[in-house]
């Protein structure tokens, strides 16, 4: 599922409401009987980034420009799911994180913060930071 809204920028193409998901979280037929895990993320890099991370996890991605999260997008969220929130590691991205957690009802909701860097692509993946 890629969701996009286009506003034109001074400096040409700007893509503001854009919002990635690898492998849609609704399919029951994908989680199983597992509890999905969930990582949300702060843009298209880092989107990708996750996604293509090896793990022992059967995870779920969302790659969201800033501003993009939206109710519909939590909805679509298990509510048995644990839901990782790994926006980029400065005040916005902390407020942004707190916008996002505002969403998700009881689902178990964890901040993710990189070893280095500012973002999941400078940690070199979710596996570069921790969570609490």
């Amino acid at each position: 599922m890629v969701s996009v809204g286009r506003d034109d920028h001074a400096c040409g193409f700007w893509n503001r409401r854009c919002v990635c998901v690898t492998p849609s979280p609704e399919r029951s037929k994908f989680w199983g009987d597992k509890a999905p895990e969930v990582a949300i993320v702060e843009g298209e890099t880092d989107f990708l980034c996750a996604a293509c991370e090896e793990t022992n996890t059967i995870r779920a991605v969302f790659g969201v420009s800033s501003g993009a999260w939206s109710d519909a997008h939590a909805m679509a969220i298990p509510e048995a799911a644990s839901v990782i929130i790994a926006t980029d590691a400065d005040v916005t991205g902390d407020k942004y994180a707190e916008q996002i957690r505002g969403t998700l009802g009881k689902r178990s909701v964890y901040r993710w913060t990189p070893n280095r860097g500012q973002d999941v692509c400078d940690a070199g993946g979710l596996s570069g930071g921790s969570v609490t």
